[in-house]
């Protein structure tokens, strides 16, 4: 039996949308600087009073 002209596959016209969609993602995801700042250490010592109001916070007096 012979395949009729229907019967071909739909590869090719898939291939420009896919690739405008796949354009679209990578666009939304965050940029690789702002990645690499998220991760970087930060540069500020903490705040005694933060660490005196956590430290009371967790039951420990002076």
């Amino acid at each position: 039996m012979t395949r009729h002209v229907i019967d071909t596959p739909m590869a090719r016209a898939q291939g420009p949308r896919i690739r405008h969609y796949l354009k679209l993602k990578k666009a939304a995801l965050p940029s690789l600087a702002t990645l690499t700042l998220q991760r970087r250490a930060r540069q500020m010592a903490p705040s005694p009073r933060a660490a005196a109001y956590a430290r009371i916070e967790r039951g420990r007096e002076a």
